[in-house]
């Protein structure tokens, strides 16, 4: 009576595991899951990409950031994301998969350049046409204007150094002078008694302004504010709160400059490398505060 008490309790569980692997690979066949799995490995070699052409980190990180803020934006859509495509859609998504892929080897020899800052665009571009017609965007009109931040932080950073570099120059040297440190003022250059910085392209704080705003773009993509005026606020208090915390950067390092027998040069060395990064999300935390904080007073409202 054990022995088939026994056998049934095998057979039950076989079943019941011979059923739930059925229903998994159901699911895992069907095309939504197969284009979230294509998303998430074009994710991984856009992010392998700017490793392996060492890339700053703080574009590494921006690039990840851009992919939380379309992946947000879907969030609540991933029940739309059944792909129809149309034929053509298809083999033309296809086509520029196929052809970005192929350049893999070149795109990781060129290391410089402004390639770097397409590849995100035109991965949602051929996603977008793997899953609508070109006519049918309306899912992908948020992601892919946020794929286009990367790029415009570019040219942002292009337009933008000639004036950064020199403001971002005389803001510190105020502020020094306003601590009470015997600093001269040189074009770009600030001198002190015994050191000193020169503010160049990205150090004028142009990192820290492309995070910052581009958080309240994110934000406003997924929590809209209906007021003008206090996404006008937002903005301005994220380029404000971006410019003040790289001042305070590169007063940091015109002071580690200073100390004796260069004591403050391994100090220097990192917040002016991989430690910078620090102060662009700290830049891009505060923009986000107050993004919310405006939000919230006009709910309450």
């Amino acid at each position: 009576m054990a022995s088939t008490n026994s056998k049934l309790q095998i057979q039950t569980s076989l079943v019941f595991a011979i059923t739930r692997a059925n229903k998994f690979l159901r699911h895992i066949s069907n095309r939504r899951s197969l284009y979230l799995v294509l998303a998430a490995i074009l994710f991984c070699w856009n992010s392998s990409i700017l490793w392996f052409t060492h890339q700053t980190l703080d574009l590494q990180i921006f690039n990840l950031l851009l992919w939380l803020g379309v992946f947000i934006t879907l969030e609540d859509q991933l029940h739309n994301l059944w792909p129809k495509p149309s034929p053509a859609s298809f083999i033309f998504g296809s086509l520029v998969l196929a052809f970005l892929l192929s350049l893999s080897p070149w795109l990781i020899n060129e290391q410089d350049g402004y390639i770097k800052y397409l590849i995100f665009p035109v991965i949602l571009v051929a996603l977008a046409l793997l899953s609508r017609p070109a006519g049918n965007w309306q899912l992908f009109k948020k992601p892919l204007l946020i794929s286009l931040l990367l790029p415009l932080s570019g040219a942002i950073e292009i337009l933008t150094s000639p004036i950064l570099n020199r403001l971002t120059a005389l803001l510190t040297w105020v502020f020094l002078y306003g601590l009470g440190f015997q600093s001269s003022l040189s074009g770009k250059q600030i001198l002190l008694s015994s050191g000193g910085v020169t503010v160049e392209t990205p150090c004028n704080g142009v990192e820290q302004l492309v995070f910052s705003m581009s958080m309240i773009v994110i934000f406003h993509f997924v929590f809209p504010l209906d007021n003008r005026s206090n996404l006008l606020k937002a903005l301005i208090g994220a380029i404000l709160t971006a410019v003040l915390i790289n001042v305070l950067r590169i007063t940091l390092l015109a002071y580690l400059t200073t100390w004796p027998n260069k004591s403050g040069i391994p100090a220097f060395d990192f917040f002016h490398g991989t430690g910078g990064l620090l102060f662009s999300l700290v830049a891009a935390f505060l923009a986000g505060w107050i993004y919310l904080t405006l939000l919230d007073r006009e709910l309450a409202a």
